[in-house]
């Protein structure tokens, strides 16, 4: 008798609701800091216990230069969120691993309130 089984492997599911994603990203800039000049997006997501991901905020984006070098993020926290990952690029639109902030090996700096 042949074993016709075949394993299935299933991926963590996001908890959240697609509609639950971050709706109110907003972004104002600051004097000073390191972002190079030129222009420079950004979206933030909510993890899940499960370490699902929910869907894109809204993107938010200003060009750097002038002195203005630097940027406070803030949106509302997705109630049973276990944290959040924030993605920069600079191209509007294309985010990927590459862009989640940190993972480049460049040091960037949050504060999250």
């Amino acid at each position: 008798m042949s074993n016709n089984l075949v394993p299935v492997i299933t991926a963590p599911t996001c908890l959240f609701a697609v509609e639950a994603g971050i709706s109110d990203l907003s972004l104002v800039r600051r004097a000073g800091g390191t972002l190079g000049n030129g222009p420079h997006y950004w979206v933030v997501t909510a993890i899940d216990r499960n370490n699902g991901e929910s869907a894109r905020s809204n993107e938010v984006s200003f060009v750097a230069g002038g002195g203005y070098n630097s940027v406070d993020l803030t949106w509302t926290a997705i109630p049973g969120a276990n944290g959040h990952n924030i993605y920069r690029t600079e191209v509007s639109g294309l985010y990927g691993a590459y862009s989640l902030v940190g993972g480049t090996g460049a040091a960037y700096y949050y504060l999250l309130l």
